[in-house]
């Protein structure tokens, strides 16, 4: 349980990762900091559903913090200047008492989290996948990022997808056949079983985090030495070299970096991501964007103290 006592008489900064299956916070008070997780949300609170996940996550952080002086969160599925996000910074001042906040999507706290310096070109592989372009100026420019339904390719819930699909059309041209490979015994156990009843109501169960954590059983099967599942990431890995190709064209950025989780899943990734970008040096990393947020909570902070009526509700 994080503990955020005893801290001082400094201002009580909050900064918020904020994804569909997680929320990661990190909380500053006079030099000391508390980290935490709670559940996730989306930006799309229109949906009953997800206010009341934002309400019982906030809520949750709030019991660890109290109130807080700054808040910058980034959010997924999050775009500023809507209803959405007037209605999610009004629920994070009733619920932190305070007005100084900064909403921003997940990518560009993303971003901000890899180029704390700008300038460079971020591809993020998660549940889906996207990239993003920080400029020097702190202009984001994005590519991808459309959603699973449209494209999302290379992403957890795209890799997982791919591997039900090419077991299943293994079972109607051979039944049996694809749930005998490594990969259809991988998905198999993560599943509960592969008979088509269960695997049907078992599959169409899941919501997106669930079917993209499938690519968990991808990455077994991988590993084991599935030819399909290794195909599979290296074809992953060309998608996301396509999504940073996109972005070198329109702004002839070459200093790019791979994260998220989904992107770890298997070396092929990367390397198919390499031969994509033909020669371009690829590095990856891993990032701490609740903690980026709360170095920005600390400026939204400050900005507040030069003009008290300088803050930013996105």
């Amino acid at each position: 349980m994080p503990s955020v006592h005893s801290f001082g008489n400094g201002p009580r900064l909050l900064g918020l990762d904020v994804g569909g299956s997680a929320t990661r916070w990190c909380f500053g008070h006079s030099g000391q900091i508390a980290t935490g997780e709670s559940s996730g949300f989306s930006g799309h609170i229109s949906r009953d559903e997800v206010l009341q996940k934002a309400s019982n996550a906030l809520a949750s952080i709030a019991s660890h913090t109290g109130n807080v002086d700054a808040v910058v969160a980034g959010i997924t599925g999050l775009s500023n200047d809507t209803a959405e996000a007037r209605q999610l910074s009004l629920l994070m001042q009733k619920t932190f008492g305070t007005d100084h906040i900064n909403l921003i999507s997940d990518i560009e706290l993303a971003a901000h989290s890899a180029f704390p310096e700008k300038n460079g070109i971020l591809v993020y592989a998660g549940t889906g996948s996207i990239a993003a372009y920080l400029s020097g100026e702190g202009k984001l420019l994005t590519a991808g990022g459309k959603g699973v339904l449209i494209d999302d390719a290379g992403g957890g819930y795209w890799i997982a997808i791919a591997a039900m699909r090419l077991v299943l059309r293994l079972e109607d041209a051979q039944p049996g056949s694809g749930w005998r490979s490594l990969l259809g015994v991988a998905l198999a156990e993560n599943l509960g079983g592969s008979d088509w009843p269960h695997v049907r109501s078992t599959f169409y169960s899941l919501d997106r985090g669930g079917i993209a954590m499938l690519a968990l059983a991808v990455a077994k099967a991988a590993k084991a030495g599935d030819k399909d599942a290794l195909q599979i990431f290296k074809t992953a890995g060309r998608e996301l070299g396509a999504l940073a190709k996109n972005l070198i064209i329109r702004t002839n950025c070459r200093n790019i970096i791979l994260a998220g989780r989904a992107s770890a899943l298997h070396q092929n990734i990367l390397e198919g991501m390499q031969e994509a970008l033909e020669g371009v040096l690829l590095k990856t990393t891993v990032l701490n964007c609740a903690e980026t947020a709360l170095n920005m909570a600390q400026h939204v902070h400050d900005l507040a103290m030069i003009t008290p009526s300088a803050h930013r509700n996105d």
